[in-house]
C-alpha cells in the first residue's frame, strides 16, 4: 500500500473521531486544551491499536484466506465506507454528544466505537499479508490530530460540517477499497 493510500485511509477512518470530538467541543468544557487533549490522545491511541488487534487476529490464518484477500479486503472497506456513510445520514444521537459530560468512561466508550473501522482495516491488511505498523502510525497519529483539531472547531463553530466530512471519508474507504481490488485483478 503507497503512503498516498496510508494517508488517504488515515484521514478516512478518522472522520468519526473528528465528528465526536467536535460534538464534545459543543459543551465549551473548562480546560478546553486539556479536554482536547485527552480526547485526541484516547482517539489516537485507540486508531492505532486497533489495526494491530484486528491484523493480530487474522493473520495466523493469512496462508489459507490468500486467495481470498482482495476479495475481502473489498468487502470490507465497502462495508466500512458504507458504514460510515449511512452513519452522516442517520440521526445516531450525535446531537446527544454535545450534551454528555465528559467521564473516563465515556471518553474511553467513544474511542472504541470511533476505532472500530481501524479494526476492519487491521484485518484486511492481515488476510493480503501486508504489514500493519505504518498503518498503526498512520492512524494514529491523523486521528490525534484531527481530534484535537476537531474539538476545538466544534468549540468555535458549532455543528456545521459533520455530516459532510464522514460522508467524505466512508467515499474515500470505498474508492481505496476498489483501487486495490482492481491492482490486485491487473486493471490498475
Amino acid at each position: 500500500m503507497s503512503y498516498i493510500d496510508l494517508c488517504i485511509i488515515a484521514f478516512s477512518v478518522s472522520m468519526d473521531a473528528f465528528a465526536v470530538a467536535l460534538c464534545c467541543g459543543l459543551a465549551k468544557h473548562e480546560k478546553a486544551f486539556r479536554t482536547a487533549l485527552i480526547l485526541a490522545l484516547v482517539f489516537g491511541g485507540f486508531q492505532a491499536l486497533m489495526p494491530l488487534t484486528g491484523w493480530s487476529v487474522l493473520y495466523p490464518f493469512a496462508e489459507y484466506l490468500k486467495n481470498f484477500g482482495p476479495y475481502i479486503m473489498l468487502v470490507l472497506l465497502n462495508g466500512i465506507g458504507a458504514y460510515m456513510i449511512y452513519e452522516a445520514f442517520s440521526a445516531n444521537g450525535k446531537d446527544d454528544e454535545k450534551n454528555k459530560e465528559l467521564t473516563a468512561k465515556y471518553i474511553l466508550l467513544s474511542g472504541v466505537a470511533v476505532s472500530i473501522d481501524a479494526l476492519g482495516i487491521g484485518a484486511s491488511l492481515a488476510v493480503n499479508r501486508q504489514p500493519v505498523g505504518e498503518a498503526m502510525l498512520f492512524m494514529g497519529i491523523f486521528t490525534l490530530v484531527i481530534s484535537f483539531i476537531g474539538y476545538y472547531i466544534g468549540y468555535f463553530l458549532g455543528h456545521l460540517f459533520e455530516k459532510k466530512l464522514e460522508f467524505l471519508g466512508g467515499t474515500a474507504i470505498i474508492l481505496i477499497g476498489w483501487k486495490l481490488f482492481l491492482e490486485y485483478l491487473g486493471y490498475i
